[in-house]
Formats: structure tokens, sequence, C-alpha cells
């Protein structure tokens, strides 16, 4: 069947241009503390995500769609 390689990405939490329900925390966050607003925090505060931001996705993706750089020669 010949050398057949595969890699599995499984992006979540991406920020960029087009906001999701999720990366809009950031920006109502950003804008509250920029008019020194007050800010609700739920829960004991301590909750933590991780975003990317969209760019760096794609230069992810665009890297493992080379075989070299992910070890397959």
């Amino acid at each position: 069947m010949g050398n057949i390689f595969h890699i599995g990405l499984c992006d979540f939490n991406i920020d960029g241009e087009i906001k999701s329900s999720y990366s809009s925390v950031i920006s109502i966050f950003i804008d509250k503390l920029n008019n020194q607003t007050l800010i609700t925090i739920f829960g004991d505060g301590k909750q933590m995500i991780d975003f990317m931001y969209v760019t760096d996705i794609v230069g992810v993706n665009i890297l493992v769609m080379d075989p070299v750089t992910c070890g397959f020669n």
C-alpha cells in the first residue's frame, strides 16, 4: 500500500477576527478593563481556558503538511 502517514490535529478555542461565543469573553473582559467597569467572575475565578490565534493554527497546519518536518522521510 506504500508509505502513508497521518497526523491528527484537534484545534479548539481559536481566537481571531471572527469571534466565537467563547472568544467574545476576551474582548468583553478587555473592554471592561479599558472602561474601568465592573467585571463579573463566576465561580472561584480559577477556571482557565487557553486560546490560540488563528494565524498560529494555520502555521501549524501548513507545517505538518511537510513530511520531512514531521520526521517522515
